[in-house]
């Protein structure tokens, strides 16, 4: 446990220094690079990242010793009543160290796509290969973490089948539901990471001249909230399927066999934002077209015409 702690530091001081290097060469690139830079604050949320990144190895480190002693205790003794107390704890203390890691699984996942998306859009330069180190970095604090999942794994499966051959206890379940929230999480980060690595896709916005319309209407600060949460929950496209459809609803609506609607609508707030997914492979881009934006008691209707325009040519009856 204490050498992978010394791995994963050095992985994330690799990691942020290669950030920082980006970050000082590319906003050379262009004066609108450098303008972009200072509104986004992009220095300081890097270091937001360093000390969120030193929060999740920390946490993470307790967590796995809590977790590791508890397994070598399970593998020692079949009554489970004796274990009680020592699950009710790990259980607790998952669940309590749970929201402010996947807080700071946020605070990094939105430094690192913002830089990636500045380095692309203001500030690239041709000859530089530290948008490839920066990856290659991210993939290093990857490669730490499947050290211990196979024997989380193994223990959620002992435990699994010896509760079948004994009381359950309400402990137990409380373990096992703590474990899976806890997997959940890093599986979600994980899959975040590889797709800064490897991405499998571009993500593209389209806006609709009606979007556009109904974006000027809301205030400013709305706006960046509201901007936030799509890109947050766009970008679940790239790595987390069912973490999109669990922050979107699917609007099914009945068309011809072989056209899929891939329709949905993301709420926030008393807003809503419709939008449409469509994949080209041949480009390989995810685009995401966003349609309406409208207080959700003005959904309904906003949401008829949007299909009655995008599904006229492709309605069952015609």
């Amino acid at each position: 446990m204490q050498q992978w702690l010394a791995d994963m530091q050095r992985a994330v001081d690799g990691f942020c220094g290669v950030s920082s290097q980006l970050l000082t060469r590319h906003r050379a690139a262009s004066e609108e690079a450098r303008q972009v830079e200072e509104q986004w604050r992009l220095g300081d949320r890097l270091r937001e990242e360093r000390s969120a990144l030193n929060h999740v190895i920390r946490d993470l480190h307790s967590l796995l010793t809590k977790i590791d002693a508890l397994r070598i205790s399970i593998r020692c003794t079949e009554d489970f009543s004796v274990l009680a107390p020592a699950m009710r704890e790990t259980a607790e203390q998952i669940e309590s160290v749970l929201p402010s890691l996947q807080a700071d699984f946020l605070t990094i996942r939105h430094s690192a796509l913002d830089l990636l998306r500045w380095e692309k859009r203001f500030a690239h330069i041709e000859d530089s290969d530290l948008p490839a180190q920066y990856r290659e970095r991210c993939g290093q604090l990857l490669s730490y973490t499947p050290l211990f999942r196979p024997a989380l794994e193994a223990m959620q499966r002992d435990l699994l089948e010896r509760s079948k051959r004994s009381k359950i206890f309400p402990e137990l379940q409380a373990l096992l539901a703590a474990l899976n929230h806890y997997n959940v999480a890093i599986e979600s980060a994980r899959g975040f990471v590889q797709s800064v690595v490897n991405p499998p896709m571009d993500l593209v916005f389209h806006e609709t001249e009606q979007f556009l319309t109904d974006w000027d209407t809301v205030d400013t600060q709305q706006r960046a909230e509201l901007a936030t949460v799509l890109n947050d929950s766009c970008q679940l496209l790239l790595y987390d399927q069912a973490g999109f459809r669990q922050a979107v609803q699917e609007i099914q609506h009945p068309v011809s066999d072989g056209v899929d609607s891939s329709l949905y609508v993301l709420p926030d707030g008393r807003w809503r934002i419709i939008l449409a997914v469509d994949e080209d492979p041949v480009f390989a881009e995810l685009i995401v077209t966003l349609l309406r934006l409208v207080p959700n008691d003005r959904l309904e209707p906003a949401l008829q015409s949007v299909m009655d325009g995008l599904y006229r040519d492709f309605s069952p009856e015609r």
